[in-house]
């Protein structure tokens, strides 16, 4: 549906929307391995053009990239990015439950309706730009959106304009004489995200047999594992301080994962080499001291134990108790009975 002309009032929202029209076809795209880091990034044209994302790669054994070989022991992680040399995450995939930022600049003289809005994607990847329909942006980057948005636009009839002066005159090329090519309507649309909300890692500390306490905290591409472990106050009195770990996901080999661990010492005095940079799905794992492990463990096994002979102690006492105040006849009486003084005499 074409926008009405002439129309003066900008397009804002509708925010937070997630509903998809049925004329809207819904397509599902092939299933895509991922790279030990998770996210994806391709330009923009082979997103236009229909092809499939493809994974971008830093360096063999790098951050972004599988490893190529078998390695029966996994990776010492001594290429891993970490404290003082870390490396730039790739371009932001969007997923639910993202928040985006899209804004249309062309103003309404033009005889276009002005699009600049919050929109929650929803869990079909799916934004509801209004009057221009939806836009399926999941599983893009921010480019990637941009141009889907842009192409939203021109089916909706917003055409690209000429360049033109404060006079409102098409601008020429200065040595050609010719007019200058019209602006595409891509350059008018500005996209971000306000709200990043589907990347998180994991703190999981083992409670010496006690359960698990597990915090998610949301990926700002800088944070260490000494971030992580700041975040939740520092590691648990219960813990080991020679069973820190980092799992990652080591999609050269399915069912390998990396498992870089941490010299928790060696950090306290300055040594950087073990405290990685955290990405998205990482699980950054405190084990228990096996001290306190053990010795809860019997508790766990003693306990139920010691509670039943109480029990069978407390009710023996109550038992022999009862009958030393009876005599041991139950009529009343006799030498162990205890008397009964009336209060107020008489």
């Amino acid at each position: 549906m074409a926008p009405p002309t002439g129309s003066t009032g900008p397009v804002i929202g509708p925010e937070l929307q997630t509903s998809v029209p049925r004329e809207l076809p819904v397509e599902t795209a092939a299933a895509e391995q991922l790279t030990a880091m998770p996210h994806k990034a391709t330009d923009a044209a082979s997103s236009a053009m229909g092809q499939p994302p493809q994974p971008v790669h830093s360096g063999p054994h790098g951050l972004l990239a599988p490893h190529e070989t078998h390695d029966d022991h996994g990776p010492d992680g001594r290429d891993v990015p970490h404290e003082g040399n870390k490396q730039a995450l790739p371009p932001y995939v969007i997923e639910p439950p993202d928040v985006l930022l899209v804004e249309f600049t062309r103003g309404a003289t033009e005889g276009v309706r002005p699009l600049r809005g919050e929109f929650l994607v929803g869990p079909d990847g799916v934004i509801n730009l209004g009057t221009y329909g939806p836009v399926r942006v999941g599983g893009l980057t921010v480019e990637q959106a941009r141009t889907e948005i842009a192409a939203a636009l021109e089916r909706g009839n917003v055409k690209p304009t000429q360049p033109k002066d404060e006079k409102g005159k098409v601008l020429k090329d200065e040595k050609t004489g010719k007019e200058l090519p019209p602006i595409p309507v891509r350059n008018e649309v500005i996209v971000d995200v306000v709200a990043y909300n589907s990347k998180f890692y994991y703190v999981i500390t083992d409670g010496a047999g006690y359960g698990v306490t597990m915090t998610r905290v949301p990926v700002n591409g800088s944070d260490t594992v000494m971030d992580a472990l700041a975040r939740i106050g520092g590691l648990p009195p219960v813990s080991s301080k020679k069973k820190i770990f980092v799992a990652r996901a080591n999609l050269g080999h399915p069912g390998m994962p990396q498992l870089l661990p941490v010299d928790w010492h060696s950090l306290l005095h300055g040594q950087v080499t073990t405290n990685y940079q955290l990405v998205a799905g990482d699980r950054v794992f405190v084990g228990p001291d096996l001290r306190v492990l053990l010795y809860n463990q019997i508790d766990k096994t003693l306990n139920p134990i010691d509670r039943i002979f109480r029990s069978i102690l407390l009710g023996s006492t109550t038992v022999n108790s009862i009958k030393n105040r009876t005599g041991g006849s139950g009529t009343g009486g006799g030498a162990a009975a205890v008397p009964i003084i009336p209060v107020g005499g008489g």
